[in-house]
């Protein structure tokens, strides 16, 4: 039932994030809360549980934001594994070093789906313009990924460390 929550969280929060960004004409740097959640659940939650939940939550962004299928899908499990990689190096209650994993994740992120879109010759050399929004965007959905994971943290808490090693 944690699962739905989170992914109603998700859909909640695209659905949202899509209107502020649609009325304020910022969608060259739009925020992406699919990406703060699915960093929030590499961090906080199970293997098992996380990457699921982050599989969906990656089919669900690729459907709002019709994307050729599994684009977003696909950079958001790497994103996850990268994520997943960078919790065994830090305590999951360092809020700075948190913000810092939801920085580098992004960068990460845009990094992939420019790839990702290099490799379909869809970007027809336009790539390089967007560019000059990826640190802004890193940097808004640094900020943004407190208040996203205080909202997730009411859909789904997590499992302090030693509880989680033991589990697993």
């Amino acid at each position: 039932m944690r699962h739905l929550a989170v992914i109603g969280l998700g859909i909640i929060l695209l659905t949202v994030t899509g209107a502020v960004c649609r009325v304020l004409h910022t969608e060259w740097v739009r925020p992406d809360p699919i990406l703060i959640l699915v960093v929030y659940i590499s961090i906080f939650m199970k293997p098992g549980e996380g990457v699921l939940t982050a599989f969906v939550l990656g089919a669900i962004a690729d459907s709002f934001a019709s994307t050729p299928w599994g684009m977003l899908m696909s950079a958001s499990i790497v994103v996850w594994m990268f994520a997943r990689h960078l919790r065994r190096f830090m305590q999951p209650n360092q809020s700075t070093a948190l913000v810092g994993v939801m920085f580098i994740t992004s960068l990460l992120f845009s990094m992939l789906i420019f790839v990702y879109l290099a490799a379909m010759g869809a970007s027809d050399g336009v790539i390089w313009v967007n560019l000059k929004a990826v640190l802004p965007l890193a940097f808004i959905n640094a900020v943004l990924a407190v208040p996203v994971w205080s909202l997730a943290k009411l859909a789904w808490p997590p499992t302090t460390r030693r509880r989680f090693e033991m589990a697993v």
